[in-house]
């Protein structure tokens, strides 16, 4: 970490984990000294080096957020008024945290398991704001969606409330028409009863990311059975939802003949969409770490993330910059060769 923000020079503070009210404490802190950026600020989660005094700074974590209230909306602010306004799609979250601990994920974390919320009045009132003021453009037939940021949407009884709100949306302004959303894991009669609220408006997600036994163990990951998937799938299509499960091909212990089998099983399910991922190394994530790595001989490559790249210019400089992620292209158990039979099926499932 301190190599990085000595490399990094037009790097001047790093935030770790949680960033609304680290942020906000080193913002006040930098107005109320003029801006020196050598003060020596002991910020929780704030991670700099003073390349002046050659001292690394690096602060404890903060404790997160319990309340998600507490964050002003955004949108109730006016603030996403002129974003709304060119076309993009609002967003909310209602809760934040994971209760699993997948090895793959960075909300695996420890820090991440507990769940925090916002109040439902909130939610209630961002989605009521959200729907009046996109109320002229559904009219004219334009773009009526929304995005839901939570990790499992429908497990937990809260999702039963802000359910009814959208539910209560729908009816007076005709929005949202569709729900993108990460549905739970756990609980399916929940998310089958959440899903019905909205009209099936949203795509049911019962990701598995592999169905053998060895790679599930391998990932900390306990899926949910066999019949409760094939339910979700046949509920939701008689829903007129879209179903959709998921597996991620070069995890730990995968092999050609472990992902053949875990796509032939969800497809017999019956779920409209079965999607494979390549593996991607999170930072943060206990899969990215060392000992990981070398223990499944994990051979890795970068990419382009499509559409995060381009050219700015900046006080009279050309600026070219993309994001790029590291991805597993083969293991001990998966030979690269292997690798690629996968992903070229991956493609004729994704086409037909």
């Amino acid at each position: 970490q301190i190599n990085f923000l000595k490399q990094q020079e037009q790097v001047d503070f790093f935030i770790v984990k949680e960033g609304e009210r680290a942020f906000y404490n080193l913002v006040t802190s930098l107005a109320e000294n003029k801006f020196n950026l050598h003060k020596g600020y002991v910020i929780p989660s704030v991670h700099y080096f003073d390349r002046k005094t050659n001292t690394p700074f690096r602060n404890e974590i903060a404790e997160r957020i319990n309340d998600l209230s507490e964050i002003p909306s955004p949108y109730l602010m006016g603030m996403m008024d002129e974003y709304l306004d060119d076309g993009f799609m609002p967003i909310i979250q209602t809760n934040r945290g994971c209760p699993f601990a997948c090895t793959f994920c960075v909300e695996g974390d420890f820090y991440y398991q507990k769940i925090k919320r916002s109040s439902q009045e909130k939610v209630k009132d961002e989605l009521e704001y959200i729907a009046k003021y996109l109320l002229q453009r559904i009219k004219q037939g334009g773009r009526a969606d929304l995005f839901i940021s939570d990790s499992n949407f429908g497990m937990f009884e809260q999702d039963v409330v802000t359910a009814k709100s959208i539910q209560q949306c729908q009816d007076k302004y005709n929005w949202p028409q569709y729900i993108h959303v990460t549905t739970g894991k756990n609980n399916k009669e929940r998310v089958l009863s959440v899903a019905k609220m909205v009209r099936g408006a949203l795509r049911l997600s019962g990701s598995v990311q592999s169905l053998d036994r060895d790679v599930l163990s391998n990932i900390k990951r306990a899926n949910v059975k066999s019949e409760q998937l094939a339910k979700l799938a046949i509920e939701g299509s008689d829903l007129g939802a879209n179903t959709c499960s998921e597996v991620i091909l070069g995890l730990p212990g995968d092999s050609r003949m472990a992902y053949e089998k875990s796509v032939s099983s969800l497809l017999e399910f019956g779920f409209n969409n079965v999607e494979t991922w390549t593996l991607m190394l999170l930072h943060g994530s206990e899969m990215s770490n060392l000992e990981t790595r070398k223990k499944y001989n994990f051979v890795t490559r970068f990419r382009v993330i499509p559409r995060c790249f381009g050219h700015w210019n900046f006080k009279g400089m050309t600026i070219s910059t993309g994001e790029v992620e590291e991805v597993v292209v083969a293991t001990n158990t998966l030979p690269f060769d292997d690798y690629l039979h996968c992903r070229r099926s991956a493609l004729l499932i994704t086409l037909f």
